[in-house]
């Protein structure tokens, strides 16, 4: 668990963390990512795994942040845990990062928000694990969602806005500039308690 205190923007000092650029197993039993601190991925083609120990989650999203820092697709593996309102950001500086997607492999878990955004919408993220029993809502402001092992994206909520507003803090306006497109996409048939809710353009897209 790191923290420096920075808020999260274009250019600031927040805390970050950057995998290794090839395969890598996290060495530790978890890693903790809180509010306005950041797991930077560096690795497109290759997967972090976050394995965790004695049943318990190696990556643990309490606010924090994952983004892709290269064009390519990055991918997560292990166990990974939201426990509150966390976001997947595909630029970091400012503007749409085209190119950029991430790939959940692992087994996601958790009740706690997860927002997408400053994503160009021209590359899918998929979210590729069976075995999910995450019951959080999605946000997605300016990304392309793919929900593809069975149940995947778990059992509630999912907007798809465009202009769904970025809390600020914990970030700033030099950051938040995309807004959309927001696109949802399911290769399952999706049965959910929750609320689909498309607004300002959001798209929902049927797979073929």
């Amino acid at each position: 668990e790191v923290s420096n205190g920075t808020g999260f923007g274009n250019g600031t000092a927040n805390t970050r963390v950057r995998t290794p650029t090839t395969d890598a197993i996290f060495p530790g039993a978890s890693l903790m990512l809180d509010a306005q601190t950041e797991l930077r991925l560096k690795n497109p083609g290759y997967t972090s795994n976050f394995p965790g120990t004695n049943g318990s989650p190696g990556l643990i999203l309490d606010g924090g942040i994952l983004e892709t820092g290269s064009a390519g697709n990055s991918a997560i593996a292990g166990t990974i845990n939201v426990l509150s309102q966390s976001y997947i950001i595909f630029n970091a500086s400012g503007g749409a990062g085209a190119g950029e997607s991430l790939n959940i492999q692992g087994v996601l878990s958790g009740s706690g928000t997860l927002v997408l955004f400053e994503g160009a919408g021209d590359m899918p993220s998929p979210i590729s694990g069976n075995a999910n029993t995450f019951s959080g809502q999605w946000v997605i402001k300016s990304a392309w969602l793919l929900g593809v092992g069975a149940n995947s994206l778990g059992t509630n909520s999912i907007t798809v806005d465009p202009n769904w507003v970025v809390p600020e803090p914990p970030f700033d306006s030099s950051l938040i500039d995309v807004a959309g497109p927001a696109i949802l996409q399911v290769n399952y048939p999706i049965n959910s308690a929750g609320t689909l809710i498309l607004t300002n353009g959001g798209q929902f897209i049927r797979s073929e």
